[in-house]
C-alpha cells in the first residue's frame, strides 16, 4: 500500500470521526453543571447545545436526563410535603424551592425524553443505511413509517452532522449515496492487509448507534458514524 494510500485512509477516518471537533468550552460539562445549578434555564439551554453538536450526547444522554429530572421532581415533592408540615418555612420560600427543583426536574425530562426519541430515530436511519444498505429514500421512509418528505429531511440533517461521511442525496433517484464507503473500506483493508497481514477482522456492532464497524481483533476504534468506541474483542 502506498504512502497516499494511508494517509487518504487517515484522512478518510478523521472525516468519519465526528466527534474529532473540539465543543465550545461553554459546553463542558462542568459547566454546564455549575450553570444549571446557579441558573438552571441557562444549564437547560447548554444541555441542548451539547446534544445538538455533540453525536455521543445526541445517542445517550436522553435517558440519563430522564432519570435526574424525574429526581429532582420527586425532591421538590418530598421537600413540599415535609414544609407543608413545617410552620417555621416562609410560604414564599417554600412555593421559591419547590418551583425550582420541580419546573427544572419537568424540564431536563422534556428535553430527555425529546432527546430519547429522536436518537432512537437516528439509530434506525444508522441500522437501514449502514447496515442493511437500504438507500432508497422510499423504502427507508416505509421502514420508519414516516412520510417521504419528513425522511429526505431527517436523512439530509444526518448528512449535515457527518453521520454518513461524503454522502448527498440524489433528486433523480430519490436515494441516498455512499460514495466513499467502498474506497473507505478497501483502503481500511489495504492498510491492514499490509501492516498487519494476520490480522483478523471481525464485524462489531457500536453500542452507542448500532452501526456495524469492521475491527482488527483485539483493537479499540472509534465508530465511523457516531465516535463511540468500538472493540474488537
Amino acid at each position: 500500500m502506498s504512502i497516499n494510500s494511508s494517509n487518504n485512509y487517515n484522512n478518510s477516518r478523521n472525516r468519519s470521526g465526528v466527534n474529532k471537533e473540539e465543543l465550545p468550552k461553554w459546553l463542558d460539562w462542568r459547566i454546564i453543571i455549575i450553570t444549571f445549578i446557579f441558573f438552571w434555564p441557562l444549564g437547560i439551554y447548554f444541555i441542548w447545545k451539547r446534544i445538538d453538536l455533540d453525536k455521543k450526547s445526541q445517542l445517550n444522554l436522553g435517558r440519563n436526563l430522564v432519570i435526574a429530572g424525574w429526581v429532582l421532581t420527586v425532591l421538590s415533592i418530598i421537600y413540599l410535603i415535609g414544609a407543608l408540615g413545617d410552620s417555621t418555612i416562609a410560604v414564599g420560600d417554600m412555593i421559591f424551592t419547590v418551583l425550582l427543583f420541580g419546573s427544572s426536574g419537568v424540564g431536563l425530562i422534556v428535553l430527555g425524553k425529546k432527546s430519547k426519541k429522536n436518537a432512537e430515530k437516528i439509530k434506525k436511519y444508522i441500522a437501514l443505511v449502514v447496515n442493511q444498505e437500504v438507500t432508497s429514500i422510499e423504502d427507508i421512509a416505509t421502514a420508519v413509517a414516516l412520510p417521504y418528505e419528513i425522511t429526505k429531511k431527517d436523512i439530509q440533517k444526518m448528512i449535515d452532522k457527518e453521520y454518513f461521511a461524503g454522502a448527498y442525496i440524489n433528486e433523480s433517484t430519490k436515494e441516498i449515496v455512499l460514495p466513499n464507503n467502498r474506497k473507505q473500506g478497501d483502503e481500511k483493508q489495504d492498510y491492514i492487509n499490509v501492516n498487519k497481514p494476520n490480522a483478523e477482522m471481525l464485524v462489531v456492532t457500536c453500542k452507542g448507534c448500532g452501526a456495524n464497524n469492521k475491527v482488527t481483533k483485539g483493537s479499540v476504534v472509534e465508530c465511523e458514524f457516531c465516535g463511540s468506541p468500538v472493540g474488537g474483542n
